[in-house]
């Protein structure tokens, strides 16, 4: 199927799941099942270039690593909590490069809270920025918190985490 093709269907997939969405919590789950969609095939993906054969496909039997099931992870964004299912392989050997093991955020967040943290915010401040902005809850005890002691710290945390310093940050979120 060409992409032309695909975007064709998938605009008709979406006005024909448009029709249901009647409040904003419809347009919250049917966005968090999307992303839920997306980010399990987008894995299924990295596993069969990983693997290096498509799932069922005769000619990854006895090859000495194959899929082996899948675990439950749940990701925190920017639509709620969504859990997904990120797919194994036997010898232990795939690493997701979208969402990474042991990540459990799927938005720029903890970029944004190191930011702020170079910028001189304390961590009380920006716990209380987030639930304020985003109703989302962020541990004092994230990574920023291990580095302490003023001004030198907090650059290098800026250069270390954004690969710029604390001046390159623009005011507000943008790290990047």
């Amino acid at each position: 199927m060409s992409s032309d093709n695909a975007l064709n269907n998938l605009e008709l997939l979406v006005k024909e799941l448009a029709c249901k969405v009647k409040t904003q919590q419809d347009l919250s789950d049917l966005t968090s099942h999307l992303v839920k969609l997306t980010v399990e095939a987008a894995l299924g993906v990295e596993m069969e270039a990983h693997l290096g054969y498509a799932k069922h496909e005769a000619r990854g039997r006895n090859t000495g690593n194959s899929r082996n099931g899948s675990t439950p992870k749940t990701l925190k964004g920017e639509h709620g909590e969504v859990m997904i299912h990120t797919p194994r392989d036997r010898a232990g050997t795939f690493e997701p490069q979208l969402v990474q093991k042991g990540q459990t955020r799927l938005t720029n967040m903890d970029d944004q809270i190191l930011c702020l943290y170079a910028k001189g915010l304390s961590t009380r401040e920006i716990v209380q920025t987030f639930e304020e902005m985003y109703g989302a809850e962020v541990s004092p005890h994230a990574d920023f918190q291990r580095h302490r002691g003023g001004d030198r710290t907090r650059q290098r945390v800026a250069e270390s985490y954004t690969g710029r310093g604390v001046s390159d940050c623009v005011s507000g979120w943008d790290c990047h």
